[in-house]
């Protein structure tokens, strides 16, 4: 799914590891790259069932995303440690925005609460190939 920046939607805290500070992402995205509701988007929550995975299902619905915002700033977050994720990502022209990342918690099944560390990635609008 992809979300156009916006101050409503997009209500979570991105951490700057260097200064340790936080922003609200809207503001900081809006600040840092000029960036608006028009000329920029969000991805949000890509996900390949695991008999699904390495068939190249995701790079085709990243790319079709991508040629549908092709004028269009996005950015994504994933996790820290999901390598194979973020080769993807910068395979289509992502790059990870050094010393940003976001705290998640997710709730299992079984109670208990995961914490995940998310890196911040960012496409500038270009044409994809």
């Amino acid at each position: 799914m992809a979300v156009p920046l916006n101050e409503n939607s997009l209500d979570f805290e991105i951490i700057d590891f260097n200064k340790n500070i936080s922003h609200n992402c809207y503001e900081y995205f809006k600040r840092t790259f000029d960036s608006t509701p028009e000329n920029t988007w969000y991805l949000d929550d890509l996900g390949v069932r695991k008999d699904k995975r390495r068939r190249g299902v995701a790079k085709r619905l990243l790319k079709t995303c991508l040629t549908k915002l092709n004028s269009k700033n996005v950015f994504l977050r994933t996790s820290d440690s999901n390598n194979q994720a973020q080769l993807l990502y910068q395979n289509l022209g992502f790059r990870h925005i050094d010393g940003l990342y976001t705290q998640v918690s997710h709730k299992r099944l079984d109670g208990s609460v995961r914490e995940d560390r998310r890196i911040i990635m960012l496409r500038q609008a270009e044409p994809i190939e």
